[in-house]
């Protein structure tokens, strides 16, 4: 398989198993320029075809949209291959389990082995220390330049 039909297979499966949900996505650097990464336009992912692929800069600027509408938390992505050179792959998104991670003080900490690369704990991004009144999304490059 090449890399755009494994980004495609890669929402369908993850979306199967509950993993993202319409808010979520998944990104691929480019292999070809680290330089540019691709995203699907604002679909639900288990309907997310090749077609649907778009290429953004660093700066998450859409290269060729063609009129689709890109996903307002492109920053995300854009912003951690930027900032991230090792990063090949982005997945964003609202795993029920680990929300309330999200909202508490708690510290979320590996309890298997194969979690063990998490260390002694994950640092938590609190937008409201970042931007004050916000809707939560992250969709500027200054949010996403903070998360990342």
């Amino acid at each position: 398989m090449e890399p755009l039909e494994d980004l495609v297979a890669a929402y369908r499966i993850l979306a199967e198993h509950g993993v993202i949900d319409a808010y979520g996505h998944v990104s691929l650097r480019s292999p070809r320029d680290p330089a540019r990464y691709y995203l699907a336009r604002s679909i639900a992912p288990e309907k997310v075809q090749k077609e649907d692929l778009l290429e953004y800069d660093l700066d998450s600027r859409p290269l060729d949209a063609q009129g689709r509408e890109s996903v307002r938390e492109r920053f995300i992505h854009g912003e951690i291959y930027k900032h991230r050179p090792e990063v090949m792959a982005v997945v964003h998104n609202h795993s029920p389990s680990v929300v309330p991670f999200s909202v508490t003080d708690v510290p979320m900490r590996p309890i298997f082995h194969m979690a063990a690369f998490i260390g002694e704990g994950l640092p938590n991004f609190e937008i409201r220390d970042v931007q004050k009144g916000t809707d939560l999304l992250v969709k500027t490059p200054h949010l996403g330049e903070a998360l990342a």
